[in-house]
């Protein structure tokens, strides 16, 4: 949700929950944020294709937007809900920071990457190879066993031998 609020819109977010658990319970858990990575950039490829009469433009940009909003809010929903699922509580906000990190802090150096090509080679081409890229990024997640988790584990898993605990972590930081 929060790509769709940086938009400048967003999906209400009652529809987006509702597609969400839809999705997650007719295809499980790790096929639904497999789905959710594939429906973010996607429909980005209308982009470089808005071309033409105002209304075609429009109308793909406003596909484009939607469609990449709703995927992103998939992602959020199911990702955030099998982080939450399969990692100790004391790990969860360090993964999460970290993911954070990693998904945030690549945007201005690929803003700067995207300006320095597209000056290069042109807007359009640039808009081909980003939204490649962007659908690229699958690669890294279907040889994973996210694909096949079907459903969400009762508990968390307990922290490996010689991670911290939740409560060293509660007592370290008081």
């Amino acid at each position: 949700m929060e790509a769709a609020r940086s938009a400048g819109w967003s999906v209400p977010p009652s529809l987006a929950v509702s597609c969400a658990g839809r999705l997650v319970r007719r295809v499980g858990i790790g096929p639904a944020v497999v789905i959710g990575f594939a429906a973010f950039p996607v429909p980005l490829l209308l982009v470089p294709l808005a071309d033409g009469p105002d209304a075609l433009v429009l109308s793909l940009l406003f596909l484009a937007e939607f469609g990449s909003c709703v995927g992103a809010m998939i992602v959020d929903i199911s990702l955030g809900s099998l982080q939450t699922a399969l990692l100790p509580h004391a790990l969860r906000a360090r993964v999460n920071g970290a993911y954070r990190t990693l998904t945030h802090g690549v945007r201005p150096l690929g803003a700067l990457a995207g300006g320095a090509l597209g000056t290069a080679i042109g807007l359009r081409l640039t808009l081909w190879i980003a939204t490649a890229g962007a659908v690229m990024r699958m690669v890294w997640v279907l040889p994973s066993p996210v694909p096949r988790i079907r459903e969400l584990p009762d508990t968390p898993p307990e922290p490996a031998p010689g991670a911290p605990s939740a409560s060293a972590s509660a007592s370290s930081s008081g």
